[in-house]
């Protein structure tokens, strides 16, 4: 099992500095099949930033490549790679073994 970290949106400012990139939305999703039956996990969410088109290292919004984007994310105070990439292994796991299941007792 490989977590995959995938970009699913970007905002970019339409004022200065115009297509500065100000939010990245991101999943990282899992998954392994067992038995023909696949179990997977998934986080989601976003990072907020103040672009600087100033700012050493800036990157034009067309010369941003999706690695790039994973990268900023991955690099961000709020995200904590392991964290997220631990909590979708556990929810694979979790789904191998349910606590619950959903049923009815007439048929």
């Amino acid at each position: 099992m490989s977590a995959t970290w995938k970009v699913t949106a970007v905002e970019k400012k339409t004022k200065l500095p115009k297509d500065g990139i100000c939010e990245i939305h991101w999943e990282c999703v899992d998954s392994v099949e067992v038995a023909e039956t696949t179990h997977s996990g998934r986080m989601w969410g976003s990072v907020r930033f103040s672009p600087n088109a100033s700012k050493e290292g800036y990157v034009k919004f067309s010369d941003v490549t999706e690695e790039i984007a994973i990268s900023w994310v991955k690099d961000s105070e709020s995200i904590d790679v392991d964290e997220i990439e631990a909590s979708v292994a556990n929810q694979i796991e979790e789904s191998k073994s349910p606590l619950t299941v959903f049923d009815t007792p007439w048929s």
